[in-house]
């Protein structure tokens, strides 16, 4: 067993032990020193319960890697998905600057091939159109801007695109605003 060195003060604060030392501090002092040190004790018990806060621990951090993962991806998509929002409507005027352009032929060329470049890098991001003409009115994906009479088309179908929508990966970024057949 493992000794531990005792020093007696006394009321002067100064080490000696001697007379003037209280007799209860110098009982404690005594029990202390005969007390088993802590490494000496086998508590197998304790060393259990550490282990087991350890693995816990362990697997608390893994989980809080993998949340901290998942949100760092899912802030990442919603920046796409931000960015992608601000450029629709470029890519709208682009569309309207070549329908103005249609009697200029190297214009309305231009602007063929800047709109094909924009619209395959929306597709390498998952972006694609919303289907409308012809397709049955779906109000999940399409806004109606318009009721219209239409012989020859079954009712509740499509039957104009005012403006495009756009959905990334089935998510619907900006519904289509059509005209629906009654």
């Amino acid at each position: 067993m493992m000794k531990i060195p005792v020093r007696y003060y006394n009321e002067e604060g100064e080490t000696g032990g001697g007379p003037g030392m209280a007799p209860e501090v110098k009982e404690k002092n005594e029990d202390r020193a005969a007390a088993p040190a802590p490494e000496d004790q086998s508590d197998r018990g304790g060393t259990e319960d550490w282990k087991a806060m350890y693995v816990r621990l362990l697997a608390d951090f893994d989980n809080f890697r993998k949340h901290a993962r998942a949100e760092r991806e899912r802030l990442a998509e919603v920046g796409k998905e931000s960015v992608i929002s601000d450029i629709i409507p470029v890519i709208e005027h682009l569309e309207r600057a070549q329908q103005a352009a249609a009697g200029d032929a190297a214009i309305f060329e231009g602007l063929r091939v800047v709109l094909a470049e924009f619209f395959a890098a929306l597709k390498r991001h998952g972006v694609e159109r919303v289907p409308t003409v012809g397709e049955p009115f779906d109000p999940s994906r399409h806004e109606a801007v318009a009721v219209v009479p239409a012989a020859g088309v079954e009712e509740n179908t499509v039957v104009e695109e005012v403006r495009p929508g756009f959905m990334r990966d089935g998510r619907l970024l900006r519904p289509a605003s059509v005209v629906v057949a009654q």
